[in-house]
């Protein structure tokens, strides 16, 4: 019998927030012989009224994968490098080499503020591997001229952290979510980007017609509903993410603080890392591994799962080192 995973590696919740298949059962007739719109409308108009924005200031596309690909290929086509955040997500610089965009990486703290103010810049907010929140951000950027891309992936564990008014002020700020992280639905590929009406309007120019499909969109429309159900679950993330972090911080982690489902941490002195990724792959146990180059001990991302599997990893890591 095949062993039981353990993936702590992907940020994804442990388990959907709501029936995988009430969605399906009480929404009306798909047509799925037609190229629908209008569900992907009515999406459009819950987030645009959420997140107090004219409709032309929200786009949906296939994932934040989807979102960042038009974005690339825009700022390829207008022959601009864009400032990408390193260590980051991994999906970055693939996507950026696909739509020929060049990239140049910089650290994302403390040399956030030595960033050019002209090139287009890519920001994590809240930081995706650290978790942690980039200080001053809103301020920064206001100063900014050029485009800022802020990945917003897991805002809805801290929204009051979102940029989201200098969209609303009409600024040069795109602003990329996803249904994949606190609203638990990775597998139907559905992000959506808010900013100014003109911004937007020029990035649909780089995309596909209908480029998400109606069962997508109806599974979102569904949990958009279920916003309550979503917050209620994020505390419940957030307050067993503290736990693990704490627990990993007495077995002698260095561990950094985070506002998400997921936090990053370096090993004890006497631990070496990719050693300790590679024990814990042969016992199916799955955390993420960042090298942050030459001489600096690389750094862990562990996401956060139900009490009783963080439990288990607990017992393996504590086996291990």
């Amino acid at each position: 019998m095949e062993r039981e995973k353990l993936l702590f590696d992907l940020n994804e919740l442990p388990a959907p927030i709501i029936d995988q298949f009430t969605w399906y059962q009480s929404t009306d007739a798909l047509h799925i012989h037609r190229y629908e719109t209008q569900a992907a409308e009515k999406l459009i108009g819950l987030i645009a009224e959420y997140n107090q924005l004219p409709v032309e200031c929200v786009l949906l596309d296939a994932g934040a994968d989807g979102i960042l690909s038009l974005i690339f290929h825009y700022c390829a086509r207008q022959n601009q490098s864009v400032y990408l955040p390193h260590p980051s997500y991994t999906g970055f610089p693939t996507l950026a080499a696909i739509a020929g965009c060049t990239v140049v990486p910089y650290a994302v703290q403390p040399h956030l503020p030595q960033v050019p103010d002209q090139p287009p810049l890519l920001i994590c907010n809240p930081d995706n591997p650290s978790g942690q929140l980039i200080a001053d951000l809103e301020s920064y950027i206001a100063r900014r001229n050029g485009l800022t891309i802020i990945d917003e992936a897991y805002i809805e564990f801290c929204p009051a952290i979102s940029t989201i008014a200098l969209v609303r002020e009409g600024r040069p700020v795109l602003l990329v979510r996803t249904f994949s992280k606190a609203f638990g639905a990775a597998s139907i590929r559905l992000g959506y980007l808010l900013g100014p009406a003109p911004l937007i309007k020029r990035m649909r120019d780089y995309q596909m017609r209908y480029p998400v499909s109606t069962l997508a969109i109806e599974a979102g429309i569904d949990l958009w509903q279920q916003r309550a159900q979503m917050e209620a679950s994020v505390v419940m993330i957030r307050a067993a993410c503290q736990e693990l972090q704490q627990a990993f911080r007495e077995l002698g982690f260095d561990v950094l603080p985070s506002q998400t489902n997921f936090f990053a941490c370096f090993c004890p002195p006497s631990v070496d890392a990719g050693q300790l990724c590679e024990q814990l792959r042969a016992r199916n146990v799955y955390i993420q591994l960042f090298n942050l180059g030459a001489g600096k001990n690389p750094l862990l991302r562990i996401t956060t799962s139900d009490p009783d599997t963080n439990q288990k990893l607990l017992q393996i890591v504590a086996s291990l080192i």
